[in-house]
């Protein structure tokens, strides 16, 4: 099956009229870059492009609820940018719903209207983009720090070293 043919399998299904289908498919393809891999045998793509191809399929069903999981993983950063894009842009084009799962606080950030944190598999209340879990240790000068994913850290005054969980009060 080539890549045209795995997008436009979803809308076959459903029995959309086969000019209907081309204009969905080739709208689509073209959005997420993948026009000229349009063609290709699925099983040639490399992993990113295949992501991508994951997410053509699902965009072009026009539903009203989305689940993204780590819609990003696998992709070249040059074309993380228009996977976030088409995801934003079904938000406000069709105002769907959309929930998406990702370890990258940042992409959380960016394409997030109300982003909701989970720790130890719970919900947090507290605001996400405040909340950061990490090491509490003792540097040999006695000073006490929290180093947090992506290279951030936090000195604080003092408590036992270990697993902490750090929130910081969005309005200081």
């Amino acid at each position: 099956m080539n890549v045209y043919d795995n997008v436009a399998r979803g809308l076959k299904v459903r029995g959309l009229p086969k000019n209907d289908i081309q204009q969905k498919v080739n709208e689509i393809l073209e959005r997420l870059s993948l026009s000229r891999l349009a063609r290709r045998a699925a099983h040639t793509l490399s992993g990113g492009e295949a992501q991508r191809v994951a997410l053509a399929r699902t965009l072009v069903l026009d539903a009203d609820v989305y689940l993204f999981d780590e819609p990003t993983a696998n992709v070249d950063r040059r074309n993380i940018n228009t996977v976030e894009q088409s995801i934003n842009r079904l938000n406000a084009d069709k105002n769907a719903t959309i929930i998406l799962t990702t370890h990258s606080r940042d992409q959380a950030y960016r394409m997030s209207k109300r982003p909701i944190s989970m720790i130890n598999g719970r919900i947090s209340d507290i605001e996400y983009e405040n909340v950061f879990s990490g090491q509490l240790t003792t540097e040999p000068d006695g000073l006490k720090k929290v180093l947090v994913s992506e290279g951030v850290q936090f000195m604080v005054a003092d408590g036992p070293d270990g697993a902490v969980t750090i929130a910081v009060d969005p309005k200081n």
